[in-house]
């Protein structure tokens, strides 16, 4: 802080060159801090508004100013030095990312990618005769990313604020108030139109305005108790997701992981809307973990997650059972990795049941899932070297598939396409030669089918 006023004092002499290692000094600082202790950072961030300055994307400090249209800028060079606090430029792919997911320097709308979702895919499903892919084609059939695909119509992985159903255009420039409803529909605003970029297959872009609500979450979340931190939460598990999607996948753990402790702190003081949340962020952390290959870690938030929507879906079935269904199967991918087997099948076979029922109610909605857990029920089987049983789950699945006329982007296409490929070979060499070659042709039409990236 006395940094921080030190090229404030300077800034407003007009020494503006001189005020600028100030910044970036205070800016660095604000970084290692929120590395150590990321509690401190809404108070930080909350002290630089009050002084009417804010953390800028660069890892910078900009003040807010008035312009002559009335409206509210922190982008010109006269409004205060954007130093750079790191590193790390936008159009390096090798950069190193900020040290801990929270803070908000964050350095451009470029996305780090370190793989593609395909890529990782392929690393994942093994197409040797002796090996078979542990994660299937759906890692989550009903929200989102490369292995949480979103199920058609669905808008996000999770659901939103109040406001942010209503509210998807451009983020706002509006320098933060005190905490109250203006700042949380504020940041609804920015949540919607981060998931919106997202959910279109712009991940790189949904990362800007979804770090733009973090900031803006810290200063609501000081003061304001179990209201403060579900927001801060929300925003939190969003930006993972947006980070994930993008390959900067240590910094989307880190993101959901501070997410999950929120939740699991303010639990008691607002259940209703704390379960919800905490459900779904337990559930991305076990995927977030898996993707970095920390197996075994990752059964136990996945395991959670389960019991909280065994929770919610007794309380309201019709709201919650697409989403038990949907965790089941990644606890079933998650004890699948850790070499759990014979839970993993019992956990894809309470899905599958799921799935059946819900596919009977509304087909045309739940068509994708149904096809997901039959080719996650395939997997299984064969891991378990239960031969013969494998040829039907798979020719079940192809079948549904002809039925399947729009792809939705968010659904691992890619992730499903290898299965049914790997299951293809696998069928073969059993002596299913007729199921083994519609499958095969079946992976690659989807194959041809697949949305286009950006799409």
């Amino acid at each position: 802080m006395a940094a921080f006023a030190t090229g404030r004092a300077l800034l407003g002499l007009g020494r503006t060159d001189e005020a600028r290692p100030y910044f970036a000094e205070a800016a660095a600082l604000h970084t290692e801090i929120t590395a150590r202790e990321p509690a401190a950072t809404a108070f930080l961030d909350h002290l630089f508004a009050l002084h009417g300055h804010r953390l800028t994307y660069e890892g910078g400090i900009a003040a807010w100013t008035r312009t002559p249209d009335g409206t509210t800028s922190s982008d010109r060079p006269e409004d205060g030095p954007a130093t750079s606090g790191g590193p790390e430029a936008p159009d390096r792919p090798d950069a190193t990312p900020p040290a801990r997911t929270g803070t908000t320097t964050w350095t451009g709308a470029s996305a780090r990618t370190e793989a593609s979702a395909e890529d990782e895919t392929a690393a994942r499903t093994e197409t040797s005769a002796s090996t078979v892919p542990t994660a299937s084609a759906e890692d989550g059939p009903a929200t989102s990313g490369p292995d949480e695909p979103a199920a058609p119509g669905r808008g996000g992985p999770t659901r939103p604020g109040p406001a942010a159903s209503a509210a998807s255009g451009q983020c706002d420039s509006t320098p933060p108030g005190p905490a109250g409803p203006a700042l949380f529909e504020r940041i609804d605003r920015l949540n919607a139109r981060g998931l919106a970029l997202a959910d279109s297959g712009r991940p790189g872009l949904a990362v800007e305005p979804l770090t733009e609500a973090l900031a803006l979450g810290r200063t609501a979340a000081v003061g304001t108790g179990a209201a403060g931190a579900v927001s801060l939460a929300r925003t939190l598990h969003h930006l993972a997701f947006a980070r994930a999607w993008s390959g900067r996948r240590t910094e989307a753990l880190e993101a959901v992981d501070e997410a999950v402790h929120l939740c699991r702190r303010h639990l008691v003081d607002a259940p209703e809307t704390v379960r919800p949340l905490l459900a779904d962020a337990t559930d991305s952390l076990g995927s977030r973990l898996a993707v970095l290959g920390r197996h075994r870690d990752a059964v136990a938030p996945a395991t959670e997650s389960v019991a909280l929507f065994r929770q919610l879906a007794h309380a309201d079935p019709a709201a919650y059972r697409d989403e038990l269904a949907r965790v089941l199967n990644n606890l079933s991918i998650r004890l699948c990795d850790a070499d759990r087997h014979a839970e993993a099948l019992a956990a894809t076979e309470e899905s599958l049941e799921i799935q059946r029922s819900l596919h009977r109610e509304d087909p045309a909605a739940h068509l994708p899932g149904l096809v997901h857990a039959l080719a996650n029920l395939a997997l299984r089987l064969a891991r378990l070297e239960r031969h013969d049983e494998v040829a039907a789950p798979t020719a079940e699945a192809v079948r549904h598939l002809r039925h399947l006329d729009r792809i939705h982007p968010n659904n691992d296409v890619a992730a499903l396409a290898g299965s049914l490929a790997w299951l293809g070979g696998y069928l073969r060499r059993h002596g299913h030669r007729d199921t083994a070659r519609d499958t095969e042709r079946a992976a690659g039409e989807l194959r041809r089918r697949a949305p286009e990236p950006g799409r």
